[in-house]
């Protein structure tokens, strides 16, 4: 036959269900891709519906718990424990302390006090109490620096006399008026500095009544306790914060984070809403009008979700160091590179795509400098540094704090991020619309067959002898009116240009 592998209903029982099915291997003569019919009876197409209504329920559960299960251990991993591994946050101590001659020896309490602090380690464990790094010179400013470029946490400064005003104090009377200082960087990440700054507050408050007990016992000499020098015996380690990017509160540190957060959430929902709507679009409009429309009202829910979010940190009180705009055109970036990378993933993978992308979220949380830094992390969340929520954050950081000024590699990784991504989607984009507009092409040239007075009346089979068809078709054209479907079909036809 020149119709293909095709099978008659004629001897089949009225209650048989003819279900298509393809078969990619065919003789020379027939259509790829031609279809074939399968018969069968409703018991059997209810068996096989029950079948797949089974296995995607159990399909469905296991992916549910299986990403329960991710959840949490992404989550709790990042938080459990960060205080067990502070050793591996650098805090530098400098003194510049200059010894002095007393009772014809040297003293300096200062190089005694570095000393001593760094020796402190945790309890009932041998890891250091944080990391501390003890520098051989320096001066404030460049300690201070270097707190500012993210170098070390924190930094504490013994001062160039503070032996000479110690001394003076408990042995003449003098005013004690040094104090030690104690460098941190508070936006850079407020949990884990909060943390960092409780501990080497103990350590000085335990380090100065170590040393006044030593004072006391006459380490220095004999002392006679007076009004003039009890004070400066009683507290001989006096530290004063110098806080370099100040945050305050939690919440202003919290939302660094949690808003990119939502807009990841804002931008999921966008996309996914926007390929449902555009989908039914594909093959009616022409794709370069279709790609246009999409990527404009995409930009403009991305525009308007980012300066929401940014009226939102205005309204409750939240402050920019670089102004209001220049916060929302990061943000309003950070959207559209999140927005081209789930754009991405839900195209390449249409049912688990939206899956996929919260895994992403729930990874990059955890692994973006969110809750605690990467260096009181385990060393798998290292991993953030690859993802663009990372560099959001840290980002954002700076812009409202000044804070972590790394805004030009995060800036660039962004930009890439946006790049890539979107050349690789506006390829699959078209891509998939040729092959959408093909399919509607080969559906009307099947309906043209399936019109009655039009050819052979073969339903839901492609002839192979399509000469035979044409000239059939065009006899019958010629001796009737057309039928309002073949208008539809033709009208259609024109408007994608298959005319």
């Amino acid at each position: 036959s020149t119709w293909g592998h095709t099978k008659k209903m004629s001897s089949k029982s009225h209650h048989q269900k003819q279900v298509e099915t393809y078969s990619p291997t065919h003789p020379v003569h027939t259509l790829p891709h031609q279809r074939h019919t399968v018969n069968l009876t409703a018991h059997e197409e209810a068996q096989l519906q029950i079948k797949r209504s089974v296995f995607g329920t159990i399909f469905g559960f296991l992916v549910v718990l299986v990403t329960v299960v991710i959840f949490c251990l992404l989550y709790f991993g990042a938080v459990w424990d960060p205080s067990g591994r502070l050793d591996n946050a650098k805090v530098a101590i400098l003194s510049e302390d200059i010894p002095i001659s007393l009772g014809g020896q040297s003293v300096c309490i200062g190089a005694t006090l570095a000393s001593s602090i760094s020796a402190i380690t945790q309890p009932n464990s041998t890891k250091s109490l944080v990391g501390w790094v003890v520098l051989s010179s320096g001066t404030l400013e460049t300690v201070s620096a270097q707190v500012d470029s993210m170098d070390y946490w924190a930094a504490i400064h013994i001062p160039s006399t503070y032996t000479q005003s110690l001394v003076g104090a408990i042995y003449y009377g003098a005013a004690f008026t040094e104090t030690v200082r104690f460098v941190y960087d508070e936006g850079r990440q407020f949990a884990t500095i909060s943390s960092i700054k409780a501990r080497v507050m103990n350590v000085l408050s335990g380090a100065g009544d170590q040393l006044t007990k030593k004072i006391l016992a006459g380490s220095l000499g004999p002392v006679n306790l007076t009004v003039a020098n009890v004070g400066a015996i009683a507290a001989p380690v006096v530290y004063q914060d110098v806080n370099l990017h100040p945050v305050g509160k939690n919440g202003p540190a919290f939302t660094t984070y949690m808003v990119y957060v939502v807009l990841w959430i804002g931008t999921l929902f966008s996309v996914t809403i926007l390929r449902g709507i555009f989908a039914k679009l594909e093959g009616f409009v022409r794709r370069a009008h279709l790609v246009l429309m999409r990527i404009s009202i995409f930009f403009l829910f991305e525009l308007f979700i980012a300066l929401a979010s940014t009226i939102v940190i205005a309204a409750m009180g939240g402050t920019f160091q670089y102004g209001f705009g220049v916060f929302f055109l990061w943000s309003l970036f950070a959207c559209l590179s999140f927005g081209s990378l789930i754009s991405l993933v839900t195209r390449v993978w249409p049912v688990l795509g939206p899956v996929v992308c919260t895994f992403l979220m729930v990874l990059q949380v955890a692994s973006s400098d969110a809750m605690y830094d990467q260096e009181v992390s385990p060393g798998f969340y290292y991993i953030g540094r690859g993802f663009p929520l990372f560099h959001a954050v840290h980002g954002a950081r700076f812009l409202m704090f000044g804070s972590a000024n790394m805004i030009w590699l995060n800036g660039l990784v962004l930009g890439l991020y946006y790049t890539i991504t979107s050349g690789l989607l506006l390829v699959i984009m078209n891509k998939g619309i040729k092959q959408n507009e093909g399919l509607l092409a080969q559906d009307y040239q099947i309906q043209l067959h399936e019109i009655p007075g039009r050819g052979h009346h073969h339903p839901k089979t492609v002839p192979t002898n399509m000469a035979t068809d044409k000239q059939d078709a065009a006899a019958n054209q010629a001796s009737r009116v057309p039928m309002k479907d073949e208008t539809i079909a033709d009208s259609m036809a024109a408007t994608l240009g298959l005319n």
